[in-house]
């Protein structure tokens, strides 16, 4: 399949003509598109593709990756090799929504460095590489690179299946997360303690100064923590 038309600049693979394509021919497909500024595909895409796109969609701002099904189970194709790729070639890019299999600290820190127009960013994890040891599934250092590297962030969406997040990676979220207005977190928040510290940072008054929203999916805390928390905010609020 070949595109003639180099000055696309939209492209939307998704649903079932993504399920089509075989890898090699989704790379073929994008290195026909220089001046892509949007796309919308599934993880089909795969890391190969991400460096496609790294190499030859210099314009890139836009994109969007789905996961082909709803079985979280269902292994991945992008690893954080492809997502090292994404941040190093393509600098433009304002709005990232990406569900992977893997990821480092390496490569949040890697996008924390080149993509400094970056203000909506959404990472979903699901299944983690068997090979990867227990501590390197710790994003503390990573998150708080990524907030370093991209203040104008105003979307902040981090879904954990196997990673986590310590004390320190909620803190770098509260010091640096100083422009986010909508923040989702899932499966970071794994118990009362937890919920307990994040409470008390969320009151810190130097850090996240614009917060709007705050979605916390799949948090394992009780119910009389999450009513305590509610109304210690209420209290902070109204003593503002």
């Amino acid at each position: 399949m070949k595109i003639t038309n180099a000055r696309l600049s939209r492209l939307n693979v998704f649903f079932e003509a993504a399920n089509g394509l075989q890898e090699f021919e989704y790379c073929d497909l994008l290195a026909e598109c220089p001046n892509l500024e949007i796309l919308k595909t599934t993880e089909v895409i795969g890391d190969e593709g991400l460096e496609v796109v790294a190499a030859i969609c210099k314009k890139m701002k836009r994109l969007r990756i789905y996961k082909r099904t709803k079985d979280q189970n269902v292994e991945g194709w992008i690893t954080e090799e492809g997502l090292i790729a994404l941040s190093k070639g393509c600098s433009e890019l304002e709005y990232l929504t990406i569900y992977m299999s893997s990821i480092t600290n390496e490569a949040l820190k890697c996008v924390g460095n080149n993509m400094k127009k970056l203000c909506d960013f959404r990472l979903m994890l699901f299944v983690v590489n068997p090979q990867q040891k227990l501590r390197q599934r710790v994003l503390d250092i990573g998150v708080e690179s990524l907030l370093k590297g991209c203040p104008d962030l105003k979307r902040l969406s981090l879904l954990f299946y196997t990673y986590w997040l310590t004390g320190n990676g909620i803190k770098s979220i509260v010091k640096y997360g100083k422009n986010v207005k909508v923040m989702q977190l899932g499966n970071i928040v794994r118990s009362d303690a937890m919920l307990n510290f994040f409470e008390n940072e969320l009151c810190n008054p130097i850090g996240l100064q614009k917060l709007e929203t705050l979605d916390m999916w799949n948090c394992c805390f009780s119910g009389t923590a999450l009513t305590r928390a509610q109304a210690v905010h209420l209290m902070g609020s109204s003593a503002i």
